[in-house]
């Protein structure tokens, strides 16, 4: 999580993908920030995929649907 993130407004629909085999960022670092977010009252989707650095087959569909929940609910 960058050090000077500003407020984010309470209920913010946020979707975090994130591959359980990132070299780059552990999977342990981003569901850690996941809960932090939680804590400041966004609402977060979090979707984890057997990938690396990138977001998964699994977790692009899951955003599909995300998006499509946003649209109605709109």
């Amino acid at each position: 999580m960058p050090q000077e993130l500003p407020a984010l407004e309470v209920g913010l629909p946020v979707f975090w993908a994130h591959g359980r085999r990132d070299d780059k960022v552990p999977i342990d670092s981003a569901r850690a920030a996941g809960r932090m977010l939680e804590t400041w009252g966004v609402h977060v989707d979090f979707c984890e995929s057997d990938s690396g650095h990138k977001v998964g087959a699994d977790c692009l569909r899951a955003l599909g649907g995300w998006v499509g929940r946003l649209d109605s609910s709109a």
